[in-house]
């Protein structure tokens, strides 16, 4: 419900959950956040997914360069906790519009820094009555997930329209994320504890786009919990996701109160290939995808990939596990580890692999969701999974490779001085329409049954960050509409588990606009080489 000041500061000591500028080193001592009005974050360092030379612009995706964040702690920069040179941070306006011309990025949508004085308006409390409540929705990929949503209400007779909110730490970007919608969203001012409280008790789902998580979504999933109320959001931070399933899973199944994490396109493809072959085939002996994006990268998912580079030993051992969101067989095998070496695939030996972008989470939450299946679809007692991006040149896949192993402090040290020459996104920039045109995804996905049989099945999508606000909407409507089965803290493929999610998912393009749809196939048997090596 909105309040009737303005945004409040946040409470002393504590990481503001909705700031769009967060810490992402490990903090020893209390700080408070940046403010959201700031006309340049004090942060530094990004590179797009996978560019090689580091350039901007249409690049295809896996690779993550990992930025490092410019906030102090106890002090220091974040340089100075890598031991590098301590630069200090800019000061004074900068011009941004400059910068998108330079590296050819757009503002996100829906996205209004010029209209923060307005004077903040109340909204009645409508009880708990709301389907869908979007927190984070004046973000990026927030705000994708608005209009997707509501080009899906808009398409209901205006009798039927279910009643959706959007949440957000600053209210008069809210009043203008909703003044852009062609339905009519209820604005939720989020600054505070009580307010999130009071915000997740009047929806039946909650989606949260806000991030890196590590650092401020363990907040809205206890609340979600607290109140019952499902949860929804797109996070690729698996040290995270393994203390979000330690700490509140037994408590939400309990509740029977669906937390759904990795709803985005970092999983959701993966999990959905993967489910549509056990249904296909029965319980899998082996499950293998060859992945293959096209794209830009946000600002957000940058400040994320912070996050994971800064992280703590314990979180780096947690995420080195390849089984620790369960899911574990009777004994490890050299495929369950991450791909440390580049290697000629053994069905197609033509073909090249190297690790890509979604290898490390989606292989994990589809052993997760192998475990949560057990009794009810199962989808193989000593299932193998291998997710690879294929190239048809060794060279391109040893550089590849070599993106995902370049050592934490150098990589630190160019994504600064690549944020310092304006390279790079801030948070809350993206591709704007007219590149996610341009972009797009084919993944192929080949399993073996238990019996011997084959299938495989192919997808193909628009933009990654599109198909997350897709994804997201789509399981949150389920979840809204469809509700029921069991709790926890749970992957897509179960939470979604006999619905219509994959359905509603390939129905409408993203906003309704016309664009590329989702689509997905499933043939018997397995594709030739030459096939394979087209796609």
């Amino acid at each position: 419900q909105a309040s009737a000041c303005g945004p409040s500061p946040p409470h002393p000591g504590r990481i503001d959950p909705l700031s769009r500028s967060q810490p992402v080193v490990p903090i020893a001592a209390e700080a408070a956040p940046l403010s959201s009005r700031s006309r340049r974050p004090e942060v530094a360092g990004v590179s797009p997914k996978r560019s090689g030379g580091g350039q901007p612009g249409p690049v295809s995706s896996g690779a993550l360069r990992l930025p490092l964040q410019r906030r102090e702690v106890d002090g220091r920069s974040a340089a100075a906790v890598w031991g590098g040179p301590i630069r200090r941070p800019r000061t004074g306006p900068t011009d941004r519009t400059n910068f998108l011309q330079r590296v050819g990025t757009g503002r996100a949508p829906m996205d209004f820094d010029e209209l923060d004085e307005l004077d903040p308006v109340e909204v009645p409390d409508l009880g708990r009555d709301l389907a869908v409540i979007i927190l984070g929705a004046t973000g990026y990929t927030g705000s994708l997930m608005v209009e997707h949503l509501d080009a899906l209400v808009d398409l209901q007779p205006k009798a039927e329209q279910l009643k959706w909110g959007v949440a957000g730490r600053n209210l008069a970007k809210l009043k203008n994320v909703a003044s852009h919608c062609r339905s009519c969203p209820q604005i939720f001012h989020v600054s505070d504890d009580a307010q999130l409280d009071h915000m997740v008790s009047k929806g039946r789902v909650v989606i949260s786009a806000i991030g890196p998580y590590a650092l401020c979504g363990e907040a809205v999933v206890e609340a979600c919990v607290k109140n019952s109320t499902h949860y929804v959001d797109i996070t690729g931070e698996v040290p995270w996701m393994y203390q979000m399933v330690q700490k509140y899973h037994a408590r939400a199944e309990e509740l029977k109160t669906k937390i759904v994490l990795s709803a985005g396109n970092v999983c959701a493809p993966d999990e959905i290939l993967c489910y549509s072959l056990v249904r296909t085939l029965g319980p899998l002996k082996d499950y293998r995808e060859y992945f293959s994006q096209f794209g830009g990268i946000s600002g957000g998912t940058l400040q994320t990939n912070i996050t994971s580079l800064c992280s703590d030993e314990d979180g780096q051992i947690i995420a080195k596990d390849p089984f620790c969101l369960g899911g574990r067989g009777s004994k490890d095998r050299p495929e369950d580890l991450d791909c440390d070496q580049v290697e000629a695939d053994s069905l197609y030996p033509s073909v090249y692999l190297a690790p890509a972008y979604n290898s490390s989470t989606g292989s994990r939450v589809l052993r997760r969701s192998a475990e949560l299946f057990a009794a009810d679809l199962r989808y193989g007692q000593e299932l193998r999974v291998v997710i690879r991006e294929g190239h048809l040149q060794r060279a391109m896949a040893e550089q590849q490779l070599q993106s995902f192993s370049t050592p934490k402090k150098e990589a630190a040290d160019a994504l600064l001085q690549a944020r310092e020459r304006d390279q790079a996104p801030w948070p809350g920039f993206g591709p704007p329409k007219e590149l996610r045109k341009l972009y797009g995804a084919e993944i192929i996905a080949l399993a073996q049954a238990e019996s011997g049989h084959w299938a495989y099945a192919r997808w193909t999508s628009g933009c990654a960050y599109e198909v997350s606000a897709m994804c997201a909407v789509c399981g949150a409507l389920v979840l809204a509409e469809e509700a029921g089965g069991a709790g926890g803290v749970l992957t897509p493929a179960f939470a979604f588990h006999g619905t219509t999610w994959i359905d509603r998912l390939q129905e409408v393009p993203f906003a309704n606009r016309g664009g590329q749809k989702i689509a997905l196939e499933i043939h018997e048997g397995k594709p030739t080489e030459e096939a394979n090596r087209s796609s």
